[in-house]
């Protein structure tokens, strides 16, 4: 049984929440013009990003139902969050690397570092740790990543 399953239900709500204003933006944001590259990768991490912090809550939820102990859903969801954060980097860290202005040649790898904490947390605690916390944390750091993004596709123009 999950100790904390309060925060993981608010953390999928927050997820739910950026993920529809983000929607709302990008749908009805009165742009005359088509997405550039870097904004598309911002789009995409936005989603994405979401859905792996729903994936992760619903998951517990799940596995938990089917009584698999919380001790092996902790660990699954561990592990698929970092196969989740690794396979989206592979894809999407390039072209940000890639389509990013000079002035802000740091953010690409500033976040591909913060992709590499969460990664190092989640495989720690699926080998480890197997505690609710650090996904707790993981999650959290999602979430402000998703706001940051977010910040910046309605504020920059790339």
């Amino acid at each position: 049984m999950l100790t904390h399953s309060g925060i993981f239900e608010l953390l999928s709500e927050i997820a739910i929440a950026v993920a529809g204003f983000a929607g709302v933006a990008v749908a009805l944001g009165g742009r005359d013009r088509t997405f550039g590259p870097m904004e598309l990768v911002r789009i995409t991490s936005l989603f994405y990003y979401s859905g792996l912090v729903l994936a992760g809550s619903f998951g517990l939820f799940a596995l938990t139902a089917a009584e698999v102990g919380s001790a092996t859903a902790i660990r699954l969801v561990s592990f698929g969050e970092a196969i989740g954060f690794v396979a989206f980097t592979a894809t999407t860290g390039p072209s940000a690397i890639r389509n990013t202005r000079p002035n802000e040649s740091w953010v690409p790898f500033a976040v591909i570092g913060t992709y590499a904490v969460i990664v190092l947390l989640c495989l720690v605690n699926g080998l480890v740790v197997v505690r609710e916390w650090p996904l707790i944390v993981a999650f959290s750091i999602t979430i402000l990543l998703s706001l940051w993004l977010f910040f910046r596709l309605l504020t920059r123009r790339s």
